[in-house]
């Protein structure tokens, strides 16, 4: 067997909401949903072939599938666990507008982790029904579970990213932040999408607040990531293989993202085994352009060493028209050259012995810079 697979599944491409900003954007039609015997017949090839199974319902809007699809297919689910001994990490990606109690309590079961698209107190500003959704996110905190928020920045929310912390951290919520890039719905609505020396200028600000302060006691994901950001290491892995998607016609393709539309990779019903879809023309077809993209652009880009190329393959999966894509390199770059530099003053500060005033994440990330004594 071999070690991991991530896959993501898409029940349906349909959504109950119209956000601003959606990278998805007209992609959301009506479709019938995807056909549970051949997600089960996917989640069991996973399971056949590999040690470790992360799954993510994705979609459009995955719970408009209804609650019998998700007790049918986690059931199932369970019965193949116990048959293969995969271990099996399961997630779901959700406006949260249908998630009732049973729902939940039914995620919940299944240690699902619910990632909840909320954007605090300026989620008004791209999405509908935010007192409704609001509700929600205290109702699925209070039941506790395996649960974040996933926060979008906007031009007018970033400038009141402090605020975002702030409400986050008070209503004891953990999350991630997200900016919004140009793809989708918001390449027609320009006036949401901030420059990138916005974004790098307001994250490093509120970034410097969260290094020390002590009464944090939530996971902010997107800072917890710029902690681990150094100048000689790539910040994450080439994180392509490994990875499939399946559409509600019941295709599968080379990540879950409105780029790779081009490139299907087959069905369950078609491969013996999913570690055939990485040996297919169209899968190697991806691999070529994200390899090309990054030959062409990163030897002359600052942060090639922290990024690996990674972030222009992010953008890439969104969008492939060339300006978009330098779009994204760009943005990532101003804002890793800004948290290396704050992180340089964080490791010459460990060096000193100053580094108490930090907080208790950063004294152990940091800890084997520790020289001298606080």
């Amino acid at each position: 067997m071999k070690e991991q697979i991530d896959i993501t599944i898409k029940p349906t491409m349909a959504c109950n909401m119209k956000c601003k900003h959606c990278f998805n954007g007209d992609a959301f039609v009506q479709t019938e949903k995807l056909n549970l015997q051949t997600a089960y017949l996917f989640m069991e090839k996973a399971c056949q072939e590999y040690k470790k199974v992360k799954v993510t319902f994705h979609g459009g809007e995955p719970t408009l599938a209804g609650i019998d699809f998700y007790n049918n297919f986690y059931t199932k689910q369970r019965e193949l666990q116990q048959k293969f001994g995969t271990q099996i990490n399961n997630q779901i990606v959700t406006n949260g507008l249908l998630l009732t109690n049973e729902f939940i309590d039914l995620l919940n079961e299944h240690n699902v982790l619910i990632n909840l698209s909320f954007d605090g107190p300026y989620n008004y500003l791209l999405r509908q029904q935010t007192q409704k959704v609001q509700e929600i996110v205290f109702k699925v905190r209070n039941k506790g579970g395996r649960f974040k928020c996933f926060c979008t920045l906007s031009k007018s929310s970033a400038t009141h990213l402090l605020d975002i912390y702030n409400w986050f951290k008070y209503n004891h919520i953990s999350f991630k932040t997200l900016p919004i890039e140009k793809r989708g719905y918001a390449k027609n609505n320009v006036d949401i999408i901030m420059s990138p020396e916005e974004l790098a200028e307001n994250f490093e600000q509120v970034y410097r607040i969260w290094l020390t302060d002590k009464e944090f006691d939530i996971s902010y994901s997107t800072f917890e990531e710029f902690a681990n950001l150094r100048r000689d290491l790539q910040h994450r892995k080439f994180w392509f293989e490994r990875k499939i998607a399946m559409n509600p016609d019941g295709r599968m393709y080379t990540f879950g993202r409105p780029n790779d539309i081009h490139y299907c990779i087959g069905s369950p019903v078609e491969v013996d085994s999913l570690n055939d879809c990485f040996e297919t023309e169209d899968y190697k077809k991806f691999l070529s352009s994200l390899e090309q993209m990054r030959n062409n652009r990163c030897p002359s880009c600052e942060s090639s060493t922290v990024c690996g190329g990674v972030n222009i393959n992010i953008a890439y999966l969104y969008v492939n028209e060339p300006e978009l894509v330098d779009y994204s390199c760009r943005q990532s770059n101003m804002l890793f050259q800004r948290i290396l530099n704050v992180n340089d003053e964080v490791i010459n500060d460990f060096k000193s012995g100053i580094y108490d005033k930090y907080n208790d994440y950063i004294k152990e990330k940091y800890a084997p810079y520790k020289g001298g004594s606080n």
